[in-house]
């Protein structure tokens, strides 16, 4: 995982607010328009699939 993840995960599991820093070109799935709000739609696509993320969000509804 990386240095980014690794901080994530860790504030997650301390129920503080956290962001997550993910490496260009690595959100917008290939081919698909990057006009817009599309990095922050898609961001939601990545977070989900980190699952300390994903438990943070699930528990702050």
């Amino acid at each position: 995982m990386s240095d980014e993840t690794n901080v994530a995960i860790a504030t997650a599991r301390t129920r503080a607010p956290f962001y997550v820093v993910l490496r260009q070109g690595t959100v917008i799935p290939e081919g698909e328009s990057t006009a817009g709000t599309s990095g922050h739609r898609n961001t939601w696509r990545v977070a989900y699939t980190i699952e300390p993320v994903r438990e943070w969000i699930f528990q702050h509804r």
